[in-house]
């Protein structure tokens, strides 16, 4: 199952990033070829490999062709429709997005996101209407097509017209969210809005709850992953399932299939995610393991698990929630137990340093996949996980206890894993608001490079076989990756980068030099603050020089103030004509005031200038006017950015991936 899961997978991930290119064949052959000769694999495995990787492959095509196509070939087309809700979320002004598994025209299968009035029902109940649907696509902000493909959606609307709903009655799903629905006002009737949401996160997996600063301060301190449900609150759900079974003294088959139920409940429950379904696969081969006398295996059970997963959706395997379980159960599992199995753990100070060890492996083996997805790692994960996870367990176990409990009213329970969690949260935001925790890589180089460091390590591994040169291997790695993006950072250092973002047009502009920046705002759009704040994130910048309120500050003001709480801003700039109360503070400034008929930084180098609604950017022998957002001749398209030089070089880039 390790090199069929291998194998598949590799498979799988070649068909999505090269479609069906008879290239790919080529090079499998050649890295089979490498296998035979370098790393001395029999011919058996090596044609079974291929076996595999080949199936893979066209199982991918295949399913592109005959499934997805045939379901997109409905995009602009109106349709009727008629399916199961699965799952909803309520919004403001009485809109909701609901989630339905059914089909088009009484007649092909098909999920469907549909954005609409909100209707009273529930999941497991059944909604009927007629619709014009489209496809998802990909923005600059969010990439919905590859999201919601990954989970199996290819269509969504917002005309649904003749809307009717039909009650179920009893449903398993219907009654896991009442549970879910009731435990949820517990908590938010126990304790504050942050801690309640990370409550909510661990036990459900809704993020929805937790305030995104507080999000990216988790993700900085390198224990985000305690707020979407995997492995370890499964192990955890099931530790404290079967010490209730066991003091029943069930016999082992009883108690495997109760195990399995409540699991599968579980994974209802949070919404059967990529993570927590690998986690269930696993589960149940850890859990079926004995009963045949066997011992489980966990690079065998990974590769299972992978198997199990994508043949029902193939496109899950590019899923980032997906690949970081994956990764970590391959570093938990396999990786780390690996590289500390020669560590003794006789004394309470050597127990800490190979736990240290374990962490920094766990760490190592999911940090690909961080700078491939994220271009992010935590400096300090490690040390975060061997001391903060616990923690955040105990809060875990505690509101897992007061869930199974929900039936006394148990409060206490959740106000005291609530300041368990305010706790945590304190911590994160302490080491996540500085910048030394963590390290932002950019640029185009991060994907080929840690692709090409992976395949170094396994490698590695592969030819020696050897604990000492595959942690020689994986330093290297980390050296060289460090070292290029100091390189590419020193590189981009001397680049003035105009960015000019906006939703259907340029609403904001954005110059940056370095780790500093100027914004732009032209038209006061409230979306504007979501595209600043995420090119500014993917550069690693955090300061702010100026913010520029052109037109519309009153509705731009507050979406800024809100959106820019983790970056340093220096001034804030208004319209002469705008009033705020006085001590007000935007951004954490008081802000100045400008007609704007011409205002300019100086930064020696380069010099930014806005007159009016007319922006110009001045580096060496280049100049960049936007004018209305064109040149005065024609309209800029929104979400590119211009890449200038002091030599007079330029070059227009385009953010998006739509």
């Amino acid at each position: 199952m390790v090199f069929a899961g291998t194998a598949w997978a590799a498979g799988l991930a070649s068909a999505a990033l090269a479609g069906s290119e008879f290239a790919v064949f080529a090079a499998a052959l050649l890295v089979a070829f490498l296998f035979n000769t370098l790393f001395r694999f029999n011919l058996k495995s090596i044609i079974f490999m291929l076996t595999c990787f080949s199936l893979a492959f066209a199982y991918y095509n295949i399913y592109d062709m005959t499934v997805y196509r045939q379901i997109t070939d409905f995009s602009g087309c109106k349709v009727s429709y008629s399916g199961t809700v699965t799952d909803f979320q309520d919004y403001s002004n009485d809109n909701s997005v609901y989630y339905l598994n059914g089909k088009i025209n009484g007649r092909y299968k098909a999920k469907l996101m549909v954005y609409t009035d909100s209707v009273m029902c529930e999941p497991g109940d059944t909604m009927s209407f007629e619709a014009e649907v489209r496809t998802p696509e990909n923005t600059y902000l969010f990439d919905s097509r590859d999201y919601y493909k990954s989970k199996g959606i290819y269509l969504q609307t917002d005309s649904a017209e003749n809307v009717t709903v039909e009650n179920c009655g009893f449903s398993v799903r219907k009654s896991l969210f009442r549970f879910r629905e009731k435990v949820c006002r517990l908590i938010d009737s126990s304790v504050s809005t942050d801690e309640g949401g990370m409550i909510k996160g661990m036990l459900f997996g809704d993020k929805s709850g937790i305030d995104d600063d507080f999000v990216a301060m988790l993700n900085r301190t390198g224990i985000g992953h305690i707020t979407a449900v995997s492995g370890l609150h499964l192990v955890l759900f099931c530790t404290l399932i079967s010490f209730i079974l066991r003091r029943f003294k069930i016999g082992r088959i009883a108690e495997f299939a109760i195990l399995e139920a409540f699991m599968l409940l579980f994974a209802l429950c949070c919404g059967m995610t990529p993570s927590v379904m690998r986690s269930l696969a696993m589960m149940t081969i850890v859990n079926l393991a004995p009963l045949f006398f066997r011992y489980s295996d966990s690079f065998n059970s990974i590769g299972t698990a992978i198997i199990l997963l994508t043949v029902s959706n193939p496109f899950i395997i590019l899923n980032p929630s997906f690949l970081l379980s994956v990764s970590g159960s391959l570093g938990a599992g396999v990786f780390a137990p690996y590289m500390t199995s020669g560590m003794r753990a006789d004394s309470t100070f050597r127990r800490f340093i190979k736990n240290a060890a374990y962490f920094l492996c766990v760490s190592a083996a999911v940090t690909p996949v961080m700078f491939i997805c994220f271009g992010e790692l935590s400096l300090v994960s490690p040390l975060s996980n061997l001391i903060i996870t616990p923690i955040c367990m105990a809060a875990l176990l505690i509101s897992m206890l007061g869930a199974l409990l929900i039936f006394i009213n148990p409060a206490v329970m959740f106000k005291i894993s609530g300041a368990l969690c305010r706790i945590v949260l304190n911590i994160s935001e302490i080491i996540g608001k500085n910048k030394f925790t963590h390290i932002k890589l950019s640029g185009e180089y991060v994907t080929v490079i840690t692709a090409v460091l992976v395949v170094f390590c396994i490698s590695s591994y592969l030819i020696f076989k050897n604990r000492k040169y595959s942690a020689f291997s994986v330093v290297i790695s980390f050296a060289l990756i460090f070292s290029s993006g100091a390189f590419y950072n020193i590189a981009m250092g001397r680049i003035v980068k105009t960015a000019l973002l906006g939703e259907n047009e340029v609403g904001v502009i954005v110059v940056s030099k370095g780790n500093t920046a100027d914004i732009i705002d032209l038209t006061g759009n409230r979306k504007n603050c979501r595209y600043v704040s995420k090119y500014l994130d993917s550069l690693g910048i955090y300061e702010i020089n100026n913010i520029l309120l052109v037109k519309l500050p009153y509705s731009s003001m507050s979406s800024y103030n809100s959106e820019l709480t983790l970056f340093s801003v220096n001034n804030v700039v208004i319209p002469a004509d705008t009033y705020i109360r006085r001590g007000s503070l935007i951004c954490s400034c008081v802000p100045k005031y400008s007609d704007f008929s011409y205002w300019s930084a100086d930064y020696g180098r380069y010099k930014v200038s806005v007159n009016g609604y007319n922006v110009d950017v001045n580096y060496g022998n280049y100049n960049f006017e936007c004018t209305d957002g064109g040149d005065g001749v024609r309209k800029y398209k929104s979400n590119i950015v211009l890449y200038m030089t002091s030599s007079g070089k330029s070059d227009f880039r385009r953010l998006e991936n739509g």
